[in-house]
């Protein structure tokens, strides 16, 4: 990978964009708000940061089949451990029992998959070992606008969020689990180390004003850094000059791209591999290396006017979503109640999936005009700090005087009284629906990709046919009314 200039300054956005006072268009006036995964693909790959970013192609560390064993392996040990913390210890005996009953809704191959080569070892392996532990939490979601790095005598910053899949105060530990890695390893899976402590380094670098009142007093600099795979537990170093190098160089290529211009073709002449040496593991694989089909025949045609659209279907993202991300963490308290995107309040219970807030009615105000205005119900709700704590989708109920009753699903109780009401991230009243614009690149760039290979297939096709006619040179001619008779 090409060593790119780096530290590269990074542009927040300013006051009176936070503020929402500058119209919305065009290329945004500051750089992207990168999450952990994104980093990542940076530093395995230019290639793939750029799929990442103007064809949607998320998280290229997971191969696309394994989205579903994945999920299903980390909800279920957060399962096992939850339960633990209440007294409800598993035992070797009744495991397999328990992971059906947990998983009955699942399709029968992805529960046999994901038993059989993932959770299987792993339960022979850490079961003996689940203990009683309130103070183990998963999914945990960190933030800082002001990351700082380290190169030589510079400390530049950067904007990262993520979310950690277990953070153990009892035992001090931050834990990112995989199902990659095989029994025979001797270091964590590739670029899992590098991940766990990028988490690591958000949390290091929140100012402690910012946690939630109940883990003020907690010093995230000393907890121990594992990989967890379903073999094997690996301890991650802290103190690690490479970590620092690849991540700057990761943002400048994220950097560089999101500006548009000549990066994408240096993104594709520093390549991390080739057809003949291409990695079996990257989730982008199929985007790279994938099957080159003979029709349409203007395929370098369709390539030219589509990547027209994909910079600027990011640059709305941005503006819809990295700049949400942005506010929350720049803007004060009453900046965001004025434009409509936060309530504030405080949790009185959650039982059976139902979450009981009391709230002032003046700042619930807003969730009301929603419903009202849009027919509108569903919220984001961050338990804690913007910094620091769990973000749950919910559906709103109802109102009882002070009390906002949400829905959230199976959720367990939360360590903090602190919880803020945000519009869903797709609020179409506030910002667009980000994700469409991150779907319409994905789908764009699978139609750039599409196509047959027989020539009596791709003759009668009329996707085939109408691309051929807007691209090509073929044109287009009304059908005759006699032949109309004839096919019928």
């Amino acid at each position: 990978m090409e060593e790119r200039a780096i530290p590269v300054p990074w542009r927040r956005p300013e006051r009176e964009v936070l503020l929402e006072n500058r119209y919305k268009y065009s290329r945004p006036p500051f750089d992207p708000f990168p999450t952990v995964t994104n980093v990542i693909n940076a530093s395995k790959c230019p290639v793939a940061i750029l799929h990442d970013i103007l064809h949607g192609i998320d998280d290229i560390t997971i191969l696309p089949g394994e989205y579903g064993v994945y999920n299903l392996y980390q909800r279920f040990i957060a399962h096992l451990k939850l339960n633990a913390a209440t007294g409800d210890t598993p035992s070797p005996s009744d495991i397999r029992y328990r992971f059906e009953m947990f998983a009955k809704d699942e399709e029968q191959r992805l529960k046999e998959n994901c038993w059989r080569y993932y959770l299987q070892p792993w339960c022979n392996r850490k079961l003996g070992e689940i203990e009683v532990n309130k103070d183990i939490f998963f999914e945990v979601s960190v933030a800082n606008a002001y990351v700082p790095f380290r190169l030589g005598n510079k400390n530049p910053t950067y904007p990262l969020r993520g979310r950690i899949d277990e953070i153990d105060l009892k035992n001090r530990r931050i834990i990112e689990r995989t199902i990659k890695g095989r029994r025979t390893d001797e270091e964590p899976p590739p670029l899992k180390d590098f991940q766990v402590w990028l988490y690591w380094k958000i949390l290091s670098s929140i100012d402690k004003k910012y946690f939630p009142e109940a883990w003020k007093n907690i010093n995230f600099k000393d907890f121990e850094l594992i990989v967890e795979t379903p073999y094997n537990d690996f301890i991650v170093e802290k103190d690690n000059p490479e970590f620092e190098r690849k991540a700057l160089i990761a943002y400048a290529w994220i950097k560089d791209l999101a500006d548009g211009g000549k990066s994408e073709f240096e993104a594709y002449q520093h390549r991390a591999c080739t057809y003949t040496t291409s990695d079996p593991e990257c989730g982008a694989r199929w985007a790279c290396f994938g099957r080159r089909y003979k029709y349409p025949t203007c395929r370098s045609e369709i390539h030219k006017e589509f990547r027209k659209f994909y910079p600027p279907l990011f640059w709305q993202q941005m503006w819809d979503y990295h700049l949400f991300r942005y506010q929350l963490l720049m803007l004060e308290k009453r900046d965001l109640e004025e434009l409509g995107y936060l309530s504030e309040g405080k949790i009185i219970t959650l039982e059976e999936g139902k979450i009981e807030i009391e709230m002032d009615p003046h700042l619930a105000t807003p969730i009301l005009e929603r419903k009202v205005s849009s027919g509108e119900v569903e919220n984001l709700l961050v338990i804690g700090s913007f910094f620091l704590g769990f973000e749950l989708n919910s559906r709103f109920e109802k109102i009882e005087g002070r009390r906002l009753i949400m829905n959230v699903g199976k959720k367990t109780l939360l360590p903090f009284k602190e919880v803020s009401v945000l519009p869903p991230e797709s609020s179409i009243l506030k910002t667009s629906p980000w994700f469409l614009s991150r779907i319409s690149q994905k789908e764009l760039f699978k139609l750039e990709r599409w196509g047959f290979e027989k020539d009596e297939r791709a003759k009668t096709h009329s996707v085939i046919q109408l691309l051929e006619s807007v691209f090509g040179r073929k044109n287009i001619r009304r059908e005759r009314d006699d032949i109309k008779r004839e096919n019928q």
